[in-house]
């Protein structure tokens, strides 16, 4: 089994399917890990959803986008901040297809806010808190940090790593490679290629924003992209 991870999809469903064309991936055999955010802005959230709920090895990590997308799934709440940040194309993308929202209620309440592999690799949206044991992360950090993506940005500077631990009890800094999204790269590296900071990969090239989408496959850190979307 291969382990492959893509960034925030923002409801681009051509996007990710190019990604999945392009990398290879297998459905049925190999893992996909979700970086958050799949919902919004996109014209095709619900699409997107369908799409993933296909992988038989599926780790999806809760965005905070995800979450303004749960609490409309559970109670209809519809808050403005989410209307202007793309929640009204996830919206619209159910028109119709109401029979949807339950199973993908369930898609969402199987999701992680963080995970590690066997190698200590770790996966979630924002980023962490060095200062805490991966399996006693906040909710809150995990979602929406993006100083540890700055702080990985002046560590590689300095030849440096973002230091963490797995478990308290683990006498030593787990060696592993922290995989994000969240933070949209364009601006700062407008060549839309995924950016590796310290041990820090971030793969939110700004799908949802007229950039790309990524994937890339954990263990050769090789990456596919979709085209530019709109």
């Amino acid at each position: 089994m291969r382990t492959f991870v893509i960034g925030d999809i923002h409801g681009q469903k051509k996007g990710l399917e190019q990604c999945i064309e392009r990398s290879g991936i297998d459905p049925e055999n190999d893992r996909l890990i979700v970086l958050g955010d799949v919902v919004d802005r996109g014209p095709e959230s619900a699409g997107c959803i369908e799409m993933l709920r296909n992988f038989h090895n599926l780790i999806y990590i809760i965005g905070n986008h995800d979450i303004w997308m749960i609490n409309w799934l559970k109670e209809d709440k519809k808050p403005q901040i989410w209307i202007k940040n793309g929640g009204q194309s996830t919206i619209d993308s159910y028109e119709g297809k109401d029979d949807l929202k339950a199973n993908h209620l369930a898609f969402f309440e199987e999701a992680v806010h963080v995970c590690y592999d066997k190698h200590n690799n770790v996966y979630t949206h924002g980023g962490i808190n060095p200062e805490l044991a991966i399996n006693n992360q906040e909710m809150e950090t995990v979602t929406w940090d993006r100083k540890m993506w700055h702080e990985a940005q002046v560590l590689d500077h300095l030849q440096k790593k973002i230091e963490y631990k797995i478990n308290e009890e683990d006498s030593a800094e787990a060696d592993g490679t922290i995989f994000i999204g969240h933070t949209n790269t364009q601006e700062d590296w407008p060549d839309l290629k995924p950016v590796k900071k310290a041990n820090v990969w971030n793969l939110d090239q700004g799908a949802g924003h007229g950039g790309k989408l990524t994937i890339m496959e954990v263990e050769s850190q090789e990456y596919w992209q979709s085209d530019k979307l709109s």
